[in-house]
């Protein structure tokens, strides 16, 4: 699939999904799912056009990366203890956990004190940052 062609999916998905919340609410799917979406298909949007205004030739789509994303892997990480690597099954056993810690950061922003090491980095959204 061209990224043209991701776009135009991503777009019509933002329209299907803009037009069944309005009419049914959070009946069809939760609010905060719903702003999620909205803001992961914005972001690709956005790291096209960054990309192309800044000329970067190669731009993969599939490295770009959401907020919210980034938070989880982040628990991840954490809840792991000292090393940065984990395999499938280590994943899994903590996936549920750290679900459970963005359900609770969520109704309680102001425990959050954000990332200390990433303070002012942008590099999940640099598209410059994924080629080597």
């Amino acid at each position: 699939m061209t990224i043209e062609a991701h776009l135009d999916s991503l777009a019509t998905l933002a329209h299907l999904l803009l037009v069944l919340f309005r009419r049914n609410g959070t009946k069809f799917v939760p609010a905060q799912h719903n702003s999620n979406t909205q803001r992961m298909i914005h972001g690709h949007f956005w790291s096209v056009a960054t990309a192309q205004v800044r000329q970067i030739d190669e731009y993969y789509l599939f490295l770009d990366s959401t907020d919210p994303l980034e938070q989880m892997l982040g628990i991840i990480c954490d809840l792991h203890g000292p090393g940065t690597q984990f395999d499938c099954i280590q994943f899994e056993e903590r996936a549920t956990a750290a679900m459970s810690i963005q359900a609770t950061d969520s109704r309680h922003p102001e425990w959050q004190r954000g990332a200390r090491r990433l303070t002012g980095s942008f590099g999940h959204m640099n598209p410059r940052a994924w080629l080597l």
